[in-house]
């Protein structure tokens, strides 16, 4: 079983959430430990993320990508990121 993550709507609303996100560490953690938990409660083998658009800030989604996977790691060697 793998849990989905979305982290941006399709909407300007959604986007403006997702770059602040991505802009603040504090948020980032807050949203990687939400999503671990959702992995954990629903017993899942990890995580697919569809996330769209916010090109400008590619660099942080790839740090947002590495901190989910560092800590999907930390509590399960060989749970799944894609």
């Amino acid at each position: 079983m793998v849990v989905p993550a979305s982290a941006a709507a399709f909407d300007p609303a959604g986007q403006r959430q997702l770059t602040a996100m991505l802009l603040n560490a504090s948020a980032r953690a807050e949203w990687v430990q939400g999503v671990v938990a959702e992995v954990e409660a629903h017993g899942a083998d990890g995580v697919t993320l569809d996330i769209e658009g916010n090109n400008e800030h590619a660099e942080m989604l790839t740090t947002l990508v590495a901190e989910l996977r560092a800590e999907l790691r930390k509590r399960n060697p060989v749970s799944q990121l894609s």
